[in-house]
């Protein structure tokens, strides 16, 4: 699934953003992918396109796009991935292979987990539960 620009417009209206050809670039270049990016590589994958942008703004493009919610951050590994899901009210789960590093996500499971709405506590809007295991590839090839 390609990045649609008019939703990340609208996302970044919403919180009174704007859409920097810096903050596109980086989206565009995780959307490029499809496996999670650390920034160092995400740098090298921009200057391959002819983008030269500092590892400092890469990090602080990152944090914009996670606050916005088009991105996620893997705490594991510390890589990037594009959110391929459109919702906010309920937790991201995120589905790890450690065996081929794919990384899924599924509103089955993330349907499962809701925000505690609790005072005592209160659930970072970006967070997400990265689950680790086996994708269906790499279980099967095991079994064969």
């Amino acid at each position: 699934m390609t990045i649609n620009n008019s939703t990340l417009l609208k996302k970044c209206r919403s919180k009174n953003k704007s859409l920097t050809p810096q903050r596109l670039d980086i989206l565009m270049a995780l959307d490029e992918t499809d496996h999670p990016l650390t920034a160092y590589d995400l740098k090298d994958q921009l200057h391959r396109n002819a983008i030269n942008l500092n590892i400092s703004t890469i990090y602080r493009v990152l944090d914009f796009w996670i606050k916005i919610g088009a991105i996620h951050k893997i705490e594991s590994n510390n890589t990037y991935l594009i959110c391929r899901d459109d919702h906010d009210n309920h937790l991201h789960v995120l589905q790890h292979c450690v065996t081929c590093d794919s990384v899924s996500e599924t509103c089955e499971l993330s349907n499962q987990f809701r925000i505690p709405k609790i005072k005592s506590f209160l659930v970072e809007p970006s967070q997400v539960i990265e689950l680790k295991g086996q994708c269906s590839s790499c279980a099967s090839d095991r079994r064969s």
